[in-house]
């Protein structure tokens, strides 16, 4: 039976368990609804669902697999309220003193990884080793840490053609054309994972 698209955005995900067919209208119509997608990792699959990023797509004819793929997120181990750097350090501290067990973090941002590296230290806890951790936005303070931070980021750090951008705005009588400026990232490996 194909779910309604009410129907799908009630849910949490969208599990389709098929060994054969791969359904990729009932797929695109779990990720248009904002869902993500469990399914087999049968060929066609790869086309909607890209793996860990909208979607999951697990072995077939493992129902563990499956199970597994659909356990809910361990909310405890997720804190949303660590805005700045004192309360990431303080967050990581209080999960770690309450016997969370966990191997890895990542970050909101590199500041706040730079925070946990901090405080796992002060813990006894070895950065890669005992907890892996990533951090987001290549701040050029992660490199120069022990061990450097592996960060999701743009290798370019240059702001010039932003900053061009801004003159012509605020140079200009009228607005000027939009454009689009693009800054690949990527994951920037180094030492903390």
């Amino acid at each position: 039976m194909k779910p309604s698209g009410a129907r799908c955005r009630q849910r949490f995900a969208l599990v389709l368990p098929s060994e054969i067919e791969t359904q990729g209208i009932v797929l695109m119509e779990g990720n248009v609804c904002g869902r993500p997608v469990i399914c087999g990792d049968i060929p066609g699959t790869e086309a909607v669902v890209k793996h860990r990023f909208n979607g999951l797509r697990v072995p077939i004819r493992q129902p563990k697999a499956l199970a597994e793929a659909s356990l809910p997120a361990e909310e405890h181990l997720i804190f949303r309220d660590a805005a700045d750097r004192q309360e990431a350090y303080r967050a990581v501290q209080r999960m770690v003193q309450s016997g969370a067990h966990f191997t890895a973090l990542l970050a909101a941002s590199d500041r706040i990884a730079m925070s946990t590296i901090w405080a796992l230290a002060e813990l006894g806890l070895r950065v890669p080793n005992d907890v892996a951790v990533i951090g987001v936005g290549n701040d050029p303070e992660g490199a120069l840490m022990r061990p450097r931070l592996t960060t999701i980021g743009s290798q370019n750090q240059s702001y010039a053609e932003v900053v061009d951008l801004l003159f012509d705005r605020m140079l200009s009588l009228e607005p000027p054309e939009g454009r689009v400026l693009v800054r690949n990232w990527g994951l920037i490996r180094r030492e903390s994972a």
